[in-house]
């Protein structure tokens, strides 16, 4: 391991370090608040949901439902794009036809 190399992993392992302190902390608060009452003595908080809600957070980060909109959207586009591109065709064709019976008239 050259010195460059062990010098970043000090840094990461303090790093690693801060990161646990936060969520050391962040847990003692979120205990303080699951515990807090108000002034007519009913929980401020009902849930531990009404703090953080992992499944939601999940799924924004996921992009569930989300994606799926734009995935089906998507497809639709391409569905219209691979329709407009028949109906193009059909239509490059239909006068490539008028075109050829047109200039064998006029040849006779």
């Amino acid at each position: 391991m050259t010195y460059f190399e062990y010098v970043l992993r000090l840094r990461g392992f303090a790093l690693r370090m801060l990161d646990q302190k936060q969520q050391d902390l962040n847990k003692a608060i979120w205990a303080f608040e699951l515990n807090a009452y108000d002034k007519n003595g009913k929980p401020l908080v009902k849930k531990a949901t009404d703090l953080f809600d992992y499944e939601r957070e999940v799924n924004q980060v996921l992009g569930n439902g989300q994606e799926n909109e734009r995935v089906s959207e998507l497809e639709a586009r391409k569905r219209a794009a691979d329709k407009l591109q028949r109906i193009l065709n059909e239509r490059r064709n239909s006068n490539n036809g008028i075109r050829e019976h047109h200039s064998k008239t006029e040849s006779k």
